[in-house]
């Protein structure tokens, strides 16, 4: 299980063109972003956050296994990127098949995902990247028309992607995804579910999404304002606070706020680098309440944030490896979430009334994954240091 981090910072890009090649060889020329444009160093407001996809008009999907031949009319995918990096890591948010079937009819199949894929986008030519799923259960089920039952349960993880921006080449229009005999393994091999199976696909996003990046320079958070921080200045530890943290939970159909009075968090700095790394060392909430009803949130595994400077005093972190649980007496409800949420990090004096700067987290979803709330939570806090701190390089 992992979590979230509330210390925070921007999100980013979204989900790109993707056709399948094999086995990974892609290189990395640096950190990935997809782009609203074609630019080597994408600028921030440039940053594409989210990305619709379709297939194009006219083309079909098709998963052949030696059973039949399966065709569904319709795909549509939306994803939301969590962060840039070297790859950059890319969740999705809804993933549909429709008019899925053997025949002309369309219509004797299902094909859904059992668990949302996600991705890494790494980018290995301009332009140009791999797309890698990093989870993601396939489920496929057709009613024999004079075959026999399919009932497949397909693994994606690892399976690897070739992805396209905007106009690489002629009539590419906003970026591709293709997949040309993508090999799928199920997870059991039965009578309804043959060992090997092909995918093909070609899907292209409602906008333009280039794959750029955000140049290769390393992070720091430093004391003063000045490229490069001196060793002096670099900062080795934060103190951060805020009021009223806001944690939106749904139990028994019912959605409620958990509204607390502040939240405090410590963590320690590591070297200049790309990422540079945050390991949270404290994270707490006091004061929180439903109404005038009494909760508690507190963090069970601490994570670690990973910042890129993504602009003038701005960067952009993931957290990972952090669990909090959030528990109420009345309703009396104990969840547990987990996430990797996209994260905004300003530096001081960015924009009015920034003081010190700025960590937030701006209502990241998270995971649930134990406890009887219902569907993901959603987080808010804006943590502003106890001391100035600046995103340089």
């Amino acid at each position: 299980m992992r979590l979230i981090k509330v210390l925070g910072l921007a999100g980013l890009t979204a989900v790109v063109a993707m056709a399948f090649v094999g086995a990974s060889s892609a290189t990395a020329t640096g950190i990935t972003a997809a782009c609203k444009t074609k630019e080597a160093i994408c600028p921030e407001s440039q940053l594409v956050h989210t990305i619709h996809l379709s297939n194009t008009e006219g083309s079909t999907i098709s998963i052949l296994n030696k059973i039949a031949n399966i065709l569904c009319l319709g795909v549509l995918a939306k994803t939301i990127s969590l962060q840039v990096g070297i790859p950059q890591k890319i969740n999705t948010e809804s993933f549909s098949f429709t008019g899925c079937g053997t025949s002309a009819a369309h219509k004797n199949c299902a094909v859904e995902f059992k668990g949302l894929p996600s991705f890494t986008l790494l980018k290995e030519k301009p332009n140009l990247g791999v797309l890698t799923a990093t989870k993601g259960k396939l489920l496929v089920q057709c009613e024999g028309e004079g075959f026999s039952n399919i009932n497949c349960t397909y693994d994606t993880k690892d399976l690897e992607f070739n992805a396209e921006g905007a106009l690489h080449q002629a009539g590419t229009g906003h970026g591709m995804v293709t997949a040309s005999n993508a090999p799928l393994s199920p997870e059991v091999e039965t009578e309804e579910c043959p060992k090997e199976a092909k995918l093909d696909l070609l899907l292209e996003p409602s906008e333009h999404v280039y794959i750029g990046g955000i140049g290769n320079q390393n992070t720091a958070l430093c004391k003063v304002h000045e490229e490069p921080c001196k060793e002096a200045n670099l900062i080795k530890s934060i103190h951060t606070f805020t009021e009223v943290p806001l944690l939106k939970v749904k139990y028994s159909g019912t959605s409620y706020s958990i509204i607390c009075a502040q939240s405090l968090a410590k963590a320690s700095v590591g070297e200049l680098g790309s990422p540079q790394e945050i390991a949270i060392e404290e994270l707490e909430w006091t004061g929180c309440k439903v109404g005038a009803e009494a909760c508690t949130i507190k963090s069970i595994e601490n994570g670690v944030l990973s910042l890129y400077k993504i602009g003038l005093n701005v960067g952009e972190a993931t957290s990972s490896e952090n669990i909090i649980e959030a528990s109420c007496t009345n309703p009396n409800f104990t969840c547990v979430f987990s996430s990797e949420p996209k994260l905004r990090i300003e530096g001081a004096g960015h924009t009015a009334g920034a003081g010190n700067g700025m960590f937030e987290s701006n209502e990241p979803e998270l995971e649930n994954v134990e406890g009887n709330c219902e569907g993901p939570g959603f987080l808010y806090g804006l943590y502003e240091p106890l001391t100035s701190i600046y995103v340089v390089s």
